[in-house]
């Protein structure tokens, strides 16, 4: 195992020999860097075969990887057991299997809908742990076709984070940023930043704190302890404990819905005031009324 530095002073190249410290592209077990103040870019192409124990881009790496010509990537394929990844170049990436992928800077995206880091999996990324400065931008299987697999998502920061519909996901933690999700997801844990969720949530959503926009799809069971639920998809939602200073708004959509079981306690906040919820086994407010346990 040895410490492989990118030059990229010959060509844009991943196995060009030339472009690596010590004139050796990197090899098994082999920790890849991509240090400060080096603005060469490396371009996309498919080295998952080679199993890295890590690949690096450091803070102050400002060049780009892989590519994009008339919107279609050309994504660098990389198989590491930990990515660490902190270059602020404009960045197309696939993960292979890995541990541990930790994200501490990115590009800042040329546009809306647009990403200055860009991810893609062809296999599980077991955590991801995400912090991104304002203005940073991630966006993970956000193209048509595209895919990701992984099993613990925990975003935190300033940045922005688009998540797209191919993303295989058991547990997401949004403590920061502006996210949207148009995954289902299992799990969701919001303690801070925003959060629009526009896909199913199977077992548990936990608020303590921040902003979350339920645009579609149901929510199996939702604990909002601190912060606001903006209930706006038309699906049932099936169960709710709403309490300490937790609020659910169903107001920002005037599309009927129905809440099956609802467990308002002490310093909960229930907002309809358009009357547009069916309560399955109770709560029924009047227009206009604002519901808080006492």
């Amino acid at each position: 195992m040895a410490n492989i530095i990118w030059d990229g002073d010959d060509s844009a190249l991943y196995t060009n020999n030339d472009n690596w410290q010590g004139s050796a592209d990197p090899a098994a077990a082999d920790d890849a860097f991509f240090p400060s103040g080096n603005s060469n870019p490396v371009a996309g192409t498919d080295q998952g075969g080679t199993a890295l124990a890590s690949f690096t881009t450091e803070p102050g790496y400002t060049g780009a990887i892989g590519s994009i010509t008339d919107g279609k990537p050309t994504y660098l394929d990389i198989a590491a057991t930990t990515m660490n990844l902190a270059g602020t170049g404009l960045t197309y990436l696939t993960s292979g299997a890995c541990t541990t992928c930790n994200i501490r800077g990115a590009a800042v995206g040329a546009g809306t809908g647009q990403y200055g880091l860009n991810i893609i999996t062809d296999d599980t990324v077991a955590t991801m742990y995400v912090h991104l400065a304002s203005g940073q931008s991630l966006g993970i299987c956000t193209m048509p076709g595209e895919a990701a697999i992984i099993t613990t998502l925990v975003i935190s920061g300033s940045g922005t984070v688009g998540i797209g519909s191919g993303l295989t996901c058991t547990v997401l933690h949004v403590n920061g940023c502006d996210v949207t999700c148009e995954s289902a997801v299992a799990t969701v844990h919001v303690h801070g930043g925003t959060l629009a969720m526009r896909a199913a949530i199977s077992s548990i959503l936990e608020i303590t704190a921040g902003t979350m926009y339920q645009e579609e799809g149901a929510i199996a069971n939702a604990q909002v302890s601190g912060g606001t639920l903006y209930y706006s998809s038309d699906a049932t939602l099936a169960t709710a404990d709403i309490f300490q200073t937790g609020t659910i708004d169903f107001d920002l959509d005037p599309r009927p819905v129905t809440v099956t079981t609802m467990k308002l306690h002490r310093g909960g906040t229930i907002l309809d005031d358009h009357e547009t919820v069916t309560w399955s086994h109770g709560i029924a407010p009047q227009a206009g009324m604002t519901i808080t346990a006492q």
